[in-house]
């Protein structure tokens, strides 16, 4: 790996954490100083439509980059080191409760007012997904192989769970349709669907590594800029932004465990790159040397050598 390539593969990794830094705080200062909870529309548009640009930007100059740097991924399909498995423990549980709370606030609008039966049932089949999903992170606690087929339908069981839920928050009639939390929540969950459906690629041997981490990093920036700024909302105000603290609990573990992935993924090239350099200084080193001045044929021991020839 030359060194420029080597600095934008760098620059691609830590572009997520930073700019997810970044939009943490505009967002954070827009709800805090400029949301009305009664319309659910911000006053001020300066602050939301600076992270907007700013992550609308940063995620298609990633997909350039993507393209341009898709030669120097490196596979990692090893789940047993320390960020991954605390954080999926983290995330197995957040799922757990996230699902039950989702259960049984499905099965209490069937009473309500504005009762929606799709929207009911998106919940219901969106929670029994998440629970399937926990038990990933349960096997993953004592065995940290990420091939096999039941792994890979575990896997799908939050991808699927995610879509559910982003259409369960389209149809909930009890909040606005065209709300700014409920668009950025949409697009996150989807994003989350993304990159498990990756992580199923990678059981079925069958991953796209460069796509993969490009999903990863969109996913950091995406569920980092949902979920703390609604978690920093409730506990200023109160109140959840879109009706379940669990939700956003659920979303920091995913925040927490696809950044774990992506730090696997750099250290990943990081070890690979050392290897490559190990093996050629281990060929430069063990290379026959060259021949010196002192060990070249003198003049007499060449005639003799040609006098045993004319024998």
């Amino acid at each position: 790996m030359s060194k420029n390539n080597k600095r934008t593969y760098l620059l691609y990794l830590l572009a997520a954490p930073i700019v997810a830094a970044v939009a943490i705080v505009l967002r954070s200062v827009a709800l805090l100083s400029d949301y009305d909870a009664a319309l659910g529309y911000f006053d001020g548009r300066a602050l939301p439509i600076a992270m907007a640009a700013l992550l609308v930007t940063v995620i298609a100059v990633l997909a350039v980059l993507t393209h341009e740097l898709r030669g120097f991924f490196v596979a990692t399909t090893d789940y047993r080191d320390l960020p991954t498995l605390f954080s999926g423990i983290y995330l197995g549980i957040a799922l757990v409760f996230f699902g039950v709370t989702l259960a049984v606030s499905a099965i209490g609008s069937f009473s309500a007012p504005l009762f929606s039966p799709v929207a009911s049932v998106a919940a219901l089949l969106a929670a029994l997904s998440l629970l399937c999903g926990a038990g990933l992170f349960a096997v993953r606690a004592f065995d940290g192989r990420a091939v096999g087929p039941a792994r890979a339908m575990l896997t799908l069981a939050p991808a699927v769970g995610a879509v559910l839920y982003t259409l369960y928050l389209h149809l909930d009639p009890a909040v606005r349709i065209n709300e700014p939390n409920k668009m950025l929540a949409a697009v996150a969950w989807i994003a989350v669907a993304f990159f498990f459906l990756g992580e199923a690629r990678i059981a079925l041997l069958r991953a796209k590594w460069a796509l993969h981490t490009y999903v990863t990093a969109v996913t950091v920036m995406l569920s980092a800029t949902l979920c703390l700024p609604n978690l920093l909302y409730e506990a200023v105000h109160g109140t959840s932004l879109l009706g379940s603290t669990a939700a956003d609990f659920a979303m920091l573990g995913v925040f927490l465990y696809a950044t774990a992935r992506l730090v696997a993924a750099y250290l990943a090239a990081i070890r690979a790159e050392t290897a490559e350099g190990q093996y050629i200084t281990d060929f430069t080193v063990t290379r026959e040397p060259l021949p010196t001045e002192e060990d070249a044929p003198t003049d007499s021991e060449e005639d003799s050598d040609e006098e045993a020839l004319d024998r």
